[in-house]
């Protein structure tokens, strides 16, 4: 269930991506929730490039609780922030790299490669795949995530019957 106080933010940032010609979808637990989870989010996850992280920290750099910055962790770097966008907390995260554990870094395949657009409330909206979210949570050391993500393909062969519209 996708709280009320989400809805324009989730417009807001959808409009202003699209407008932008940015490549982009939303993650984490909303993109859980917009396909269909049994879940309610507590922030809104959007992957970009860093350009595109760049053009919304130009929108919302005043909203920012986290400016953004090359941040590194022992599993993940991309170029990140996190806004307060009317009580809602966003994470924006641009070239999303992962740690292997022969020390190398990797990609995901190409941003756009890995989307899947929905109709909702009048919007086209960018989702990440599921499949792709699985291996991020893989990758990330989320390991009951993925396995949730995983247990739900299996049950759901056809994922984009489950989407909230």
């Amino acid at each position: 269930m996708i709280p009320d106080n989400f809805i324009s933010v989730i417009k807001l940032l959808a409009s202003q991506c699209d407008r932008l010609g940015l490549r982009w979808a939303f993650t984490g637990s909303l993109n859980l929730a917009l396909w269909g989870f049994i879940l309610e989010p507590h922030d809104i996850d959007l992957e970009t490039d860093c350009f595109g992280a760049e053009q919304i920290d130009l929108l919302h750099n005043d909203k920012a609780t986290w400016p953004l910055h090359l941040r590194e962790s022992d599993c993940m770097r991309s170029h990140f922030a996190r806004y307060d966008i009317d009580g809602v907390q966003v994470e924006i995260m641009g070239d999303c790299q992962y740690h292997l554990p022969d020390g190398s870094w990797v990609r995901q395949r190409p941003l756009e490669k890995r989307i899947h657009r929905i109709e909702w409330r009048g919007l086209s909206l960018p989702l990440l795949k599921l499949p792709d979210e699985q291996e991020s949570c893989q990758w990330m050391g989320r390991l009951e995530k993925a396995e949730r993500i995983r247990a739900w393909l299996a049950e759901h062969p056809d994922p984009s019957t489950s989407i909230i519209r």
